[in-house]
């Protein structure tokens, strides 16, 4: 994610959004709620500066709550980690919020946040094998705190599991080894049924289990069918874009030339670039596939 702030610029906006916090009466903490799903689906459909105003008005609406008011922080953490260079402040943001939230479901979140942090590397194409390790570990404690909270929480719950889950899976697939999957297959499969099956976290864990599925045109299918239901739930861009390419690369595998470039073709329609500019892994499995479908 580019960005021509400077963490003292984004320090400052924290700071302005905190004072102007203190001045506000009554907090209506489901709009507060709302805004903050809002700039989380403008942040995954590219666009950052947009999203990064309203997760600011979020916070200055979230008033004098502190939970609401850690969840805030969370959010902008989550935004902040994905800049280079801006890891340090990422965990500082998320310290703060650690500090203010006090149920397991907000501490699950956390923890699925934090653990981005320690992938960060590798995403951009570093080999650090102890960032894996880390993010795995925590996203780990993130999941059993989200287990701990079903009785107080069952919703909340089964939502901060779910994240939890998912960028564990994806950090398995893209990053881990192949000895893994066994467990993380088990993982998936016992909870998937605990969801809503038109919804967009059963098609993210689709995608974990077609990356683990060694027939290709099964596979395929499996993302394929991931990304459309991506597009028709209107969530993530970015996600359905990634699966899109990935399909691409499983036809592409079993000689399926046509239907491959149409998956590129579909991927390439939402001019998400930058939001891979992070991952250059990604970027330059984009640009092999570009290069080999133009042959």
């Amino acid at each position: 994610m580019r960005t021509t702030l400077t963490i003292e610029s984004v320090k400052l906006l924290i700071k302005s959004a905190l004072e102007n916090a203190e001045k506000i009466g009554q907090v209506d903490y489901r709009h507060v709620e709302s805004m903050n799903q809002e700039a989380i689906n403008l942040m995954m459909n590219g666009k950052t500066k947009e999203s990064l105003e309203q997760f600011l008005t979020a916070l200055t609406m979230s008033g004098n709550i502190q939970e609401l008011r850690g969840l805030c922080l969370i959010n902008i953490g989550d935004w902040v980690r994905r800049i280079p260079g801006f890891l340090n402040l990422a965990l500082e943001i998320f310290q703060d919020a650690g500090s203010l939230v006090k149920k397991k479901t907000s501490l699950s979140r956390l923890k699925s946040m934090e653990a981005m942090v320690y992938i960060f590397p590798t995403e951009r194409g570093q080999d650090d094998p102890k960032g894996v390790q880390r993010n795995m570990e925590v996203l780990y404690e993130a999941i059993e705190l989200a287990r701990q909270a079903y009785k107080d929480e069952p919703e909340q719950a089964l939502n901060t599991e779910s994240l939890a889950l998912h960028r564990l899976a994806s950090t398995v697939v893209n990053f881990s080894t192949k000895d893994q999957w066994p467990q993380l297959k088990e993982e998936i499969k016992s909870f998937l049924p605990r969801l809503d099956q038109d919804s967009s976290e059963v098609a993210r864990f689709n995608y974990a289990l077609a990356m683990m599925t060694d027939e290709s045109e099964q596979a395929a299918r499996m993302l394929l069918e991931s990304a459309v239901r991506m597009l028709h739930n209107n969530e993530s861009l970015a996600d359905a874009a990634y699966y899109f390419y990935l399909a691409a690369e499983r036809y592409l595998k079993i000689n399926k030339i046509a239907i491959a470039r149409e998956c590129f073709m579909q991927a390439e329609k939402f001019h998400l670039q930058e939001i891979f500019a992070n991952t250059k892994w990604m970027l330059q499995r984009i640009k092999r596939l570009e290069r080999a479908l133009s042959q």
